[in-house]
């Protein structure tokens, strides 16, 4: 399951797949149109893109990750 809060947090409990834990990630502004409208004097080119973004979520879900437990992972691209 994945859930936004306010705070952008997006929280993944793939307890019921597996148990493979509860992880989170904390993006900065991500790579949208709207935020590209909304912001267009920003250096886009240091927000992470959607797809990375998605790729971080995919890995903290995967068997691959064997290791991961109860982290806020930043997935800030260059924007920290």
């Amino acid at each position: 399951m994945i859930a936004q809060s306010e705070e952008s947090v997006l929280l993944l409990d793939d307890s019921k797949l597996g148990a493979r834990g509860q992880n989170a990630i904390a993006p900065s502004i991500m790579d949208t149109p709207r935020n590209r409208a909304d912001m267009p004097k920003a250096d886009h080119a240091r927000w992470p893109k959607v797809d990375e973004v998605a790729s971080t979520i995919l890995f903290l879900a995967s068997p691959d990750n064997a290791v991961t437990r109860g982290a806020i992972v930043p997935v800030y691209g260059r924007s920290a």
